[in-house]
């Protein structure tokens, strides 16, 4: 488990990819305006907390996480969601509240 939230962060850490038995990633409450690519080599992700950010869009290697049982994207600036996602099966939370959707 990693814990970064609310640390004025504009960008996830590059050494996170070598994080690759991390089963949570908690990075809300930042200032993050993009999801790096990376973030699909950690598939043992159960779950990521990416509220409170400036994410405008997701990377399509976010599928890459089969394991993701609960996302968290509530209060960004998404206004859709990449088609991949549907690849997701585990998920069972997905929060978009408080995005761009129309």
């Amino acid at each position: 488990e990693l814990n970064y939230s609310a640390n004025f962060l504009v960008e996830i850490p590059g050494y996170i990819k070598h994080l690759k038995h991390l089963t949570k990633f908690d990075i809300s409450k930042n200032e993050i305006p993009e999801l790096c690519p990376e973030i699909g080599q950690l598939t043992e992700l159960v779950h990521l907390a990416l509220s409170k950010n400036l994410l405008t869009f997701l990377p399509e290697t976010l599928s890459n996480c089969i394991l993701l049982q609960k996302l968290q994207l509530n209060t960004n600036k998404l206004s859709f969601l990449p088609q991949d996602i549907t690849q997701l099966t585990a998920l069972k939370v997905l929060d978009l509240r408080d995005n761009g959707f129309t």
